[in-house]
C-alpha cells in the first residue's frame, strides 16, 4: 500500500512539473508571417472540430501549445477565445490524455495571454472544475493545475469571481480547489490590483473557515493568516491538506516594533462593516508567541484554537493592554493609532487621565495575552484593583462605553446591546470594592449563549434553484434545466441569484443555443438579462447572435440594447470562418436601412461577402450597395440545384460534379452546407415523396459533406406508414451512416425515443446496418457500439434485449478477434445467448 501511494505521489510530481513548464512536451512552431500564423489558426481550429477521432483533437490541442510557443501572438491577434468551447469540451472528456493535454494548454495560454485570456476562462473554469471530482487521478490532478495556473496568471477581477461563484458549492473537492486559488492569488497578484479585492476574499476565507470540510477548514485559516499578513508556519496542517501546487505563499510580514512571534486580529480587519458576527472560537495570540513561562499563563491549551468570547473581542480591540498610562510602554507593543490610543494621547497633553471600561474588563479575563511580561511577573496571580469611582468618573465610563460601541463597525443590532448590557453591569460592579469583574462576565456570556441557541432556523430561498449547477450546459436536459431556471427568476425579478455568475451567463446561453436553437423560445428571457447585466452581454454579444444563427430578431434586440457601432464593428473585422454569419447581419441592417459608415475598408469587406456567399439570397442586396452585383449562377451552383430537387429533377451528375469541386476547395465546404440544410431539412419534412426521394440520392452522393443535421428529419420518417416512403428512408439513412457522425447521431437519437415502437425501429436499422457493413466498418464502429447498446442486454422489453444480442453476434461473427476483449464484460447468461445465436448466424451464412 505505501508503495502504491508512493508511486503515485511520484506521478502527481511529475505532472505538476509538467503544468510548470507545459511547453516542454511539444516542439516550437516556426512561424515567420502573418499568413503563416492564419493558416496555423485554420488547422487548429480545424482538428479541435473534429467528433470522429479524439486523437486529431489531442493534435489540435499540441499543435495550440507549439504555436503559442512560437509566439503566434506575435503575429496575429489572437487570445485562442475562437477555441474556448473546443478546448472545454476536451477537458470535459473521458479520455485522461485528451484532458491532460487540454488542460496543459490552458495553463499555457494562461502563462501567455495572462490577463486576455479572462475572455475564454468564463467557459473553461466550469468545465474545469467539474472534473476535480473524477476518480482517475490524472484526470482530476490535471484540471487541478489549470485551475492553479489560471488564478496564478490571469490577473483579472472576472478571475476571482468566476473562482468565487464555486464556493457555495456542495462539493468539498470544488470548496477546497477556491480555497486554495485564494491562496494563489494573494501571493502572485500585485498589490495595486489586490487592494480591492482583498475584502471578496475575506468574506469568502471567513465563509469556509467554518466549513464541514475539515481540509477546507485548515486551508481557509491558512489562507486569513496569509491574509492578514502573518507568518504561516511549513508545517502547518493547512498546507499538508493543499494539493501540491506550483506556489509558495509569501511569508509574512514583520512587524515594525520586532514582534515577529506575535499574531495579531487588526481592529479595522475584525471590525469592518462586511464581517460577519464573531464565531466562538477564533485565532487569537497563543502563550506560545509571547515569550513567557507557561506558568505565567493560567488555563494552558495544547491547541492554537482556544475558546475567545466575542465580548471580549469587541472591548479589547487590538488587544490594548492593562497598564497604567504613564508606565513605559513594552517593547512588543503595536505602534497603532486606535482611536482610543489617540484620545489617551490628547487628554495626555492636556493633563488628563482617560479611564476607559476595557482596560478593567482586559485584566480581569483570563484569556488575555496581553499583560508585559514584567507586570504578570511582579503579580502573578493577584490583580491589581482599582479605586472606586467618583460619580463624574461613571458618567464619562458610561459616555465612553457608548462610543465605543457606537463606533464599533462590525457588531451588529443583538451583539451591541449585550456590549451595553455588560457596560452597566461593569459600572455597577465599581460601587461594591470587593466584587470581581469576572463573576459577572460569566453570567453575561451564559445569557448570550442562550440567546444563540434560541435564534430561528434560517428558511430556506423558494427561488434556490441551483441554477450554476448547469452552467453551462453540456446536455438537452441541462438545456432545459437551465432554460427553466432562468424563466422562474425572470418571472419574480430574482436577479439577485445571478451575483457571481455574471460572466457565465452569456457563455451558458450560448452553450444552451446548441441544444435549443429557436430563438423564440429565448424572446422573454433575453431582453431582461441585457438589461440587468449589459456590460456582461456586450463583451459576448457577437457569439451570442452568431449562435442562433444571426437572427434577425435578435440582431435588432442587440442593436436597440447595445447601439450598431459595437455590432457592425465587431461583425466587420471578424474571421473568414465566420463570412457566413457576417454575411447575414449585414443582410438584415441593410434591409432595415440601419446607416453605418461605408468607407474603403468596409466596401472591400462587403465585396468579399459577396464572393464568399456568391448566389446566397441576400446578396444581391449588398452587391447593389458595393457596387459589385454578383453574376448569375451556372447549372453546378447549389442553388440551381435546389430547384432542380424542389421540381423532382434526378441531380445524381450535379452532385457528383459538385462534390468533386467542394473536395478541390474545401473552404467552400461551410456555406455550402448552410445552404444546403436551410433548404433541404423543409424539404423532407414538408415535400412529397418524388422531391423526398430525388433529394436523398443526392445526399447521397455528396459525401464530401455531412448532412448530420438531417438524421432527425430522416428517423421520424422511417415510422411512416407509407412503405415505400419507409424503406427509401431506411436505404439512404444505411447509406449516411458509413459518416461516423451520422452514425453516432443515430446512436444518440435511439435513446430519445418516445414509444416502445420507435426504439425498436431505430435499433433494428443499427442492426441492419451492421449485418451490411464491412468488419472494417465494424471495427471503428465497435467500442461507441458496445459502449452505449451494452445495458440493452438487460433491458425489460424482449424484443430490444433480443436486436441487442443480434447486433453483438454481428461483431462476434466478422471480427471475433477484437470482439473478444469486450465480450469478458459480459455475463455469462448473454454470453451463452450470443453463442447460441452466432451457431445460427454462421449456418446462414453457409447456405448463402
Amino acid at each position: 500500500m505505501m508503495c502504491e501511494r508512493r508511486v503515485d505521489s511520484v506521478e502527481t510530481k511529475k505532472l505538476m512539473e509538467q503544468f510548470e513548464n507545459p511547453f516542454d512536451i511539444v516542439e516550437e512552431e516556426i512561424i515567420d508571417s502573418p499568413s503563416d500564423a492564419e493558416t496555423l489558426i485554420q488547422e487548429i481550429e480545424y482538428k479541435l472540430r473534429n467528433r470522429e477521432d479524439w486523437s486529431i483533437r489531442a493534435e489540435g490541442l499540441k499543435l495550440a501549445i507549439s504555436c503559442l510557443k512560437g509566439g503566434i501572438d506575435n503575429y496575429y491577434q489572437t487570445d485562442y477565445s475562437f477555441i474556448a468551447s473546443e478546448v472545454a469540451a476536451c477537458v470535459s472528456d473521458l479520455r485522461s490524455a485528451l484532458v491532460r493535454t487540454g488542460s496543459l494548454l490552458v495553463a499555457a495560454s494562461a502563462q501567455v495571454f495572462q490577463d486576455r485570456y479572462v475572455t475564454s476562462i468564463k467557459i473553461i473554469i466550469p468545465a474545469l472544475f467539474k472534473q476535480l471530482t473524477h476518480g482517475t487521478a490524472v484526470i482530476s490532478n490535471s484540471c487541478h493545475f489549470a485551475l492553479m495556473s489560471i488564478a496564478r496568471y490571469v490577473q483579472h477581477p472576472k478571475t476571482l469571481n468566476l473562482f468565487l461563484s464555486k464556493i457555495l458549492s456542495r462539493c468539498n473537492q470544488h470548496k477546497a480547489t477556491v480555497a486554495e486559488a485564494l491562496h494563489v492569488i494573494l501571493s502572485s497578484w500585485p498589490s495595486s490590483l489586490m487592494l480591492a479585492l482583498r475584502p471578496q476574499i475575506s468574506n469568502a476565507f471567513n465563509i469556509m473557515k467554518d466549513d464541514a470540510s475539515q481540509t477546507v477548514r485548515k486551508i481557509a485559516r491558512s489562507g486569513i493568516s496569509l491574509l492578514k499578513g502573518e507568518n504561516v508556519p511549513e508545517s502547518n496542517d493547512c498546507q499538508n491538506s493543499l494539493r501540491k501546487s506550483s506556489y509558495t505563499p509569501k511569508s509574512g510580514r514583520n512587524n515594525e516594533n520586532g514582534c515577529d512571534n506575535i499574531k495579531r486580529i487588526p481592529a479595522t480587519t475584525r471590525l469592518s462593516k462586511n464581517t460577519k458576527p464573531i464565531k466562538k472560537h477564533v485565532l487569537i495570540p497563543t502563550k506560545k508567541q509571547f515569550n513567557e513561562s507557561p506558568k505565567e499563563t493560567p488555563m494552558e491549551k495544547d491547541e492554537d484554537l482556544i475558546e475567545y468570547s466575542p465580548i471580549k473581542a469587541i472591548k479589547t480591540p487590538d488587544f490594548h493592554q492593562s497598564i497604567p498610562m504613564d508606565s513605559p510602554s513594552p517593547a512588543c507593543s503595536p505602534a497603532v493609532n486606535t482611536p482610543n490610543r489617540r484620545k489617551q494621547q490628547l487628554n495626555s497633553q492636556k493633563g488628563q487621565q482617560t479611564i476607559t471600561p476595557s482596560v478593567k474588563f482586559v485584566k480581569s479575563s483570563i484569556h488575555s495575552r496581553s499583560a508585559t511580561p514584567t507586570k504578570r511577573a511582579a503579580t502573578p496571580t493577584t490583580p491589581k484593583r482599582e479605586p472606586p469611582l467618583d460619580v463624574s468618573s461613571k458618567s464619562s465610563i458610561r459616555s465612553s462605553t457608548k462610543s465605543s460601541i457606537k463606533s464599533s463597525k462590525s457588531a451588529d443590532i443583538e451583539t451591541s446591546n449585550i456590549q451595553s448590557s455588560i457596560a452597566s453591569n461593569m459600572i455597577s460592579t465599581n460601587k461594591s470594592p470587593t466584587s470581581t469583574p469576572k463573576r459577572q462576565v460569566k453570567k453575561t456570556l451564559s445569557s448570550y449563549s442562550k440567546m444563540v441557541i434560541k435564534r430561528k432556523p434560517v428558511q430556506p430561498d423558494p427561488f434556490d434553484n441551483e441554477i450554476d449547477s448547469y452552467m453551462p450546459p453540456k446536455t438537452m436536459g441541462d438545456a432545459e434545466s437551465f432554460q427553466e431556471c432562468l424563466t422562474e427568476l425572470i418571472d419574480n425579478e430574482r436577479f439577485d441569484k445571478f451575483d457571481g455568475l455574471e460572466d457565465v451567463l452569456c457563455p451558458s446561453i450560448i452553450a444552451a443555443a446548441n441544444f435549443i436553437p429557436q430563438v423564440e423560445e429565448w424572446e422573454t428571457i433575453l431582453p431582461p438579462l441585457f438589461e440587468n447585466f449589459p456590460d456582461n452581454f456586450r463583451e459576448e454579444i457577437m457569439p451570442l447572435i452568431i449562435a442562433f444563427r444571426c437572427n434577425e430578431w435578435l440582431i435588432l434586440t442587440s442593436i436597440e440594447y447595445f447601439g450598431s457601432k459595437m455590432l457592425i464593428d465587431e461583425f466587420s473585422s471578424c474571421r473568414s470562418t465566420q463570412y457566413q454569419y457576417a454575411f447575414k447581419f449585414f443582410c438584415v441592417i441593410i434591409s432595415h436601412h440601419i446607416d453605418f459608415e461605408m468607407n474603403d475598408k468596409m466596401n472591400k469587406f462587403l465585396k468579399r461577402l459577396v464572393e464568399f456567399n456568391r448566389g446566397s439570397e441576400g446578396a444581391e442586396i449588398i452587391g447593389d450597395l458595393v457596387g459589385n452585383k454578383p453574376s448569375s449562377s451556372s447549372d453546378q451552383t447549389v442553388e440551381v440545384i435546389v430547384m432542380k430537387l424542389k421540381a423532382r429533377t434526378d441531380c445524381s451528375d450535379d452532385a457528383d460534379k459538385l462534390n468533386s469541386r467542394l473536395i478541390a476547395n474545401p473552404q467552400m465546404i461551410p456555406q455550402v452546407q448552410e445552404y444546403l440544410f436551410e433548404e433541404l431539412k423543409p424539404l423532407i419534412e414538408e415535400g412529397n415523396n418524388g422531391q423526398r426521394f430525388v433529394t436523398y440520392n443526392f445526399i447521397e452522393r455528396l459525401t464530401a459533406v455531412s448532412f448530420v443535421y438531417l438524421v432527425e428529419p430522416l428517423l421520424n420518417l422511417i415510422s411512416t406508414e407509407d412503405r415505400e416512403l419507409q424503406e427509401q428512408t431506411v436505404s439512404c439513412l444505411l447509406n449516411l451512416m458509413n459518416d461516423k457522425a451520422i452514425f453516432s447521431m443515430v446512436l444518440n437519437l435511439y435513446f430519445e425515443q418516445e414509444t416502445d415502437e420507435k426504439e425498436e425501429l431505430v435499433l433494428t436499422l443499427i442492426s441492419k446496418f451492421f449485418q451490411a457493413s464491412s468488419p472494417l466498418i465494424l471495427e471503428k464502429y465497435l467500442p461507441e457500439t458496445f459502449n452505449q447498446l451494452s445495458p440493452l442486454l438487460d433491458s425489460d422489453t424482449t424484443v430490444i434485449r433480443r436486436i441487442a444480442v443480434i447486433i453483438f453476434v454481428e461483431f462476434k461473427f466478422k471480427i471475433p478477434k477484437q470482439f473478444g476483449k469486450y465480450s469478458k464484460k459480459i455475463s455469462s447468461k448473454h454470453q451463452k445467448i450470443i453463442e447460441l445465436y452466432l451457431t445460427k448466424r454462421k449456418q446462414a451464412a453457409q447456405n448463402v
